[in-house]
């Protein structure tokens, strides 16, 4: 059999198992909630009960509200090159930030867009545009004070 196809064959076989593995590692915190919650099981003429086991280990399976995201103040970042970007990184993993391109030459400014676009997309955040060039970023899970 040549290289190529067996190695075609181990990558086929192989998907599924990483793509889970990696989907339990992403999503461990809310599987384990779920999880704790479940108390009987019914398949295929089975049933399992883990009341039992709960007690048992003294778990606690209630569910507490999460805490409503508080307003952050955003920090503000002046960014005239592709150099900057960095800053900007820096403070978005922070919260909400507000970048200012106005020292920034036209073809800086985009490149620093398309960071700002990408990083933000990436994440899942928001970003708008608040000037010509002024743009509020936004990571997912906060919400900035209001303007």
């Amino acid at each position: 059999m040549e290289p190529s196809l067996v190695v075609l064959e181990y990558v086929r076989a192989l998907a599924w198992p990483i793509v889970a593995a990696v989907l339990g590692i992403v999503y461990r915190r809310d599987v384990r909630r779920v999880l704790a919650r479940v108390t009987k099981v019914e398949a295929l003429g089975t049933s399992l009960q883990f009341e039992a086991a709960i007690a048992e280990l003294g778990l606690d399976t209630s569910i507490e509200p999460s805490p409503e995201p508080q307003p952050a103040s955003p920090q503000f970042i002046e960014a005239a090159t592709i150099q900057d970007a960095a800053a900007v990184l820096g403070a978005y993993e922070k919260g909400p930030v507000v970048v200012h391109l106005a020292a920034a030459s036209d073809s800086e400014a985009k490149r620093l867009i398309d960071f700002m676009a990408g990083m933000v997309g990436g994440t899942t955040g928001a970003i708008d545009r608040i000037g010509r060039k002024s743009f509020t970023l936004t990571p997912p899970g906060s919400r900035s004070a209001p303007r």
